[in-house]
């Protein structure tokens, strides 16, 4: 087995060599120093050498104004806590010399300083530095970070002329830290933290990646790993799309937990099937635990590959950071910062980089005819299929394969080996977290195998239903292009030439201004114009059908695969508040079929002969959770008597205030009821509920009075909800009469009252929707192991917010449905039913309601 060296030349960053410079009052490296406002230009660095050195991002007007750093109002407080945490030398710098004077500095100007700023290093020559904000890291190591998704990360850079490693650790700017209450308290926490901690762990620089090379090799390499560790993690680059017709795995490292070193099976012997055996072994062996981050992608791609259905689930570091914390950026380029590798991918990102244009230059040369593709001859048959077969607007699906595999192989093995550093770290605050570890281990952890069965399993497609749809719409565009024809040479497509249209040849009065203060064409500025001018009808039927067009035909039809069936990813993170949500393509945005046009986009979507789609939805599940979550008697007494709940809110208000008896309520008065039962959960104003209902402010206050006048428990939870998230920065949801998930809502604290405001509603809506959506997920985990556990001839092949849809054999329907309504059904809701309707069909767009037997 062959070992190479995970870094073979020690990371740098742009901090470490380069020139320096003295400070010079004088400069004029950029234009900030020559600002006229700027009274005190190229401020210095002050304090002692050889002990914690902080890193600003730039001088503020307060430091310009008194020519000294730190001085302002937000750095007072860090001023105030550094002597109660540290008994060190302390010296202060910034990345930027020069007060922005009101504006934003560039990156430009954060290189153009960073000569002074090595010279800082040299002559401070710190132990540790603190860098507090994204520019702050930009100026020492290159690249900017997201600061509140890494907090307490850290990296290290090596100092200027002696070259010895010091730890660079993150902390939140004091500025933001004095905008709000739970960011000042995080701030104390992290100073405390950076100021505070042992060193932590070095970059692992002298790890090695082991690569297998023969059967024995594969051998070796997974006896050694079994005997390192109970769990490994492992990470997979792939070329293609799974289930395309071309798709290839390109790389697989496995890291044992606790270690460093890497094992790399390359892509020049993963097509032999002896090499790829054991590893094959390991990963399907469920008495060894995997990890991985989007562990689910990684499972679903050997399957795609190899037939291999990998067991033995033990953690994902991308879900288990975003349980930790729901609303941080949870990618692994984010992560690593966490684990000091921050940084790891910048090599392969540039050698995509290249791969990516190579393919756009070929499959351009292809588009015009200019010979053969290959005339220099083929580098990589994989080349040759990925022009072929790719669509048109994305090669970085296949430039995996062209990576040079030195530079493929590192990256794989760098990638696993910080997902083993997360996994280490994060395992250990999952369960240091007894409602987080209950939500891991009860719903999250199961639904990375349920979920990854759903993707594998697929939605059969109509791929000539789809194209007839692109047809359909080209046609009602050239009708709607013949209306606006009489209007000259303009594009409907384009918000400028629509704008010139509308306000300056026909004079309309614009409703609405953009970010930028241009006159707005957007969807709510033309439909509050509809009545102006008939133009503006036409090019909301424009845009409307251009839209369908693009979402729904032959952009569409790209996604069907070799076996027929579209493949969607599920993201079990992608919402914050837990709910699945679903991309490419977003199958969770399909029109309703309300319209033809929705049953049409609906009906591209189909059961195979045999077979039939069923549709099992959650009956207003998110109301029922509020009903649940808040014990109101009178909610859940409507729930128990099985009326209609919208129209039992309705005849409970009818004579407050409509003035009528309940035996008068009609349908309108069931839909103002409706509009406000589901906006009262997603926190909709008066002036929202008001616009909704076409009514005055005035009635629609009196309805939220009226209908909270007799949900009284309701109106208290919901108080008492806000008042705990303002007193926390957090809302809970709930699982089996216990807290579950936890998300941060610290905007509502904030100065800003649109981010307090939408803080406020979540506060509320978090909880509800949250708890819904891990009944919806918890389902999903059940039935899927019902399905394979029993031999149900049915696949799930999608979900869509609170329902799931069946493929089911005709001869098996009425006990598949039976089982699956009984599964959702199941779920400990504190004494409100759970109702599930049922819809049947030949497709999509045909289901029809379906009552059981039973």
């Amino acid at each position: 087995m062959r070992s190479l060296p995970l870094y073979p030349e020690s990371p740098t960053s742009p901090i470490s060599s380069g020139p320096r410079l003295e400070l010079n009052s004088r400069c004029r490296r950029c234009r900030r120093a020559r600002l006229p406002a700027v009274k005190n230009p190229c401020l210095p660095a002050e304090g002692e050498p050889g002990g914690v050195l902080f890193v600003g991002q730039h001088p503020g007007k307060d430091e310009d104004r008194r020519g000294r750093l730190f001085v302002g109002a937000s750095s007072k407080k860090l001023r105030e806590l550094v002597p109660k945490m540290w008994d060190g030398p302390v010296a202060y710098e910034n990345v930027t010399r020069c007060w922005p004077a009101g504006g934003q500095q560039t990156r430009d100007e954060i290189a153009a300083c960073r000569p002074y700023l090595r010279q800082t290093l040299v002559d401070v020559s710190p132990t540790r530095i603190v860098a507090m904000g994204g520019d702050a890291v930009d100026g020492l190591l290159g690249h900017s970070v997201p600061m509140m998704s890494t907090r307490r990360g850290y990296s290290w850079a090596a100092l200027p002329v002696s070259g010895r490693l010091v730890p660079v650790y993150y902390c939140i700017h004091p500025a933001a830290a004095s905008r709000n209450r739970f960011v000042g308290r995080w701030f104390e926490e992290d100073l405390a933290w950076a100021l505070g901690s042992p060193d932590p762990p070095p970059p692992p620089l002298d790890a090695e990646l082991h690569v297998v090379q023969t059967v024995d090799d594969a051998s070796g390499a997974v006896e050694e790993i079994r005997a390192e560790s109970p769990w490994f993690a492992y990470d997979v680059e792939w070329a293609g799309v799974p289930f395309g017709e071309y798709f290839e795995i390109a790389c697989v490292a496995v890291v044992p937990s606790g270690t460093d070193d890497a094992y790399v099976w390359p892509r020049s012997v993963l097509g032999d099937p002896d090499v790829r055996a054991p590893l094959v072994e390991l990963l399907e062996d469920p008495s060894v635990g995997k990890v991985g981050h989007n562990l689910k992608g990684d499972n679903l791609a050997v399957w795609a590959a190899w037939g291999c259905r990998v067991a033995g689930t033990h953690g994902d570091t991308r879900l288990w950071r975003r349980l930790v914390v729901a609303d941080v950026n949870a990618r692994l380029d984010v992560c690593s910062h966490l684990v000091g590798m921050g940084g790891h991918k910048d090599e392969n990102a540039a050698a995509l980089a290249v791969a990516e244009r190579e393919i756009r230059t070929a499959r351009a040369a292809e588009r015009v005819g200019q010979g053969s593709l290959f005339d220099g001859g083929v580098r990589d048959p994989a080349l040759e299929a990925a022009v072929a077969l790719m669509p048109d607007d994305d090669p970085m699906r296949f430039a995996y394969a062209l990576v040079p595999s030195a530079v493929r192989d590192r990256y794989c093995a760098r990638d696993a080996v910080a997902t083993a550093r997360l996994g280490d770290l994060l395992e250990g605050e999952i369960a240091a977290d007894p409602p987080i570890k209950r939500v891991w281990d009860l719903i999250v952890s199961r639904a990375t195998d349920a979920v990854a069965q759903i993707e594998r399993w697929g939605v059969a497609a109509d791929r000539s239903a789809m194209e007839t749809f692109h047809e359909y719409c080209d046609m009602e565009l050239e009708s709607v292009r013949a209306r606006l024809a009489v209007y000259g040479d303009f594009d409907p497509s384009s918000p400028q030439s629509v704008s010139d249209l509308l306000f300056k040849r026909l004079g309309l009065t614009p409703t609405k201004t953009t970010a930028t203060g241009r006159s707005s064409t957007d969807r709510e500025a033309l439909n509050a114009m509809i009545d102006e001018h008939p133009v503006v009808g036409d090019l909301v039927e424009y845009r409307r059908i251009e839209k369908l067009r693009g979402n729904y035909g032959r952009s569409m039809a790209s996604w069907i695969r070799s076996d027929g069936r579209i493949h969607p990813e599920l993201k079990i993170d992608g919402t914050r508040t837990g709910r699945l949500s679903v991309i490419n393509p977003p199958l969770q945005t399909l029109p309703r079929t309300y319209s033809e046009e929705g049953r049409a986009v609906k009906r591209s979507f189909v059961a195979p002969p045999g077979y039939l789609l069923g549709q099992l939805d959650y009956s207003q599940i998110e109301l029922r959770g509020a009903a649940f979550l808040s014990r109101d008697p009178v909610m859940i007494e409507m729930f128990l008597s099985g009326e209609d709940f919208h129209t039992a809110t309705a005849k409970l208000i009818a004579p407050i205030y409509w003035g009528i008896s309940p035996d008068e309520v009609d349908k309108s008065h069931r839909t103002a009821a409706k509009s406000f039962n589901f906006g009262l959960l997603y926190g909709m104003t008066d002036k929202g509920l008001a616009r909704r209902l076409d009514c005055s402010l005035d009635d629609a206050v009196r309805l939220r009075q009226a209908i909270l006048g007799k949900w009284v428990k309701l109106a208290s939870w919901m108080r008492s909800r806000l008042k705990e998230t303002r007193r926390t920065g957090f809302a809970w949801t709930w699982w089996a009469g216990e807290r579950a998930r936890r998300r941060p809502l610290i905007g509502i604290a904030s100065r800003d009252s649109l981010k307090r405001s939408t803080a406020e509603n979540s506060a509320v809506n978090t909880p509800v929707q949250g708890t819904a959506s891990d009944f919806m997920l918890a389902s999903i985990c059940d039935i899927v192991d019902w399905i394979l556990g029993d031999g149900v001839p049915a696949k799930l092949v999608l979900t869509v917010h609170d329902s799931v849809i069946f493929e089911i054999r005709e001869d098996a329907m009425e006990e598949t449905l039976l089982g699956a309504r009984d599964i959702m059904q199941s779920h400990d809701s504190c004494g409100v039913p759970l109702k599930v309707d049922i819809e049947v069909g030949p497709t999509l767009g045909d289901l029809e309601p379906w009552e059981l037997a039973a």
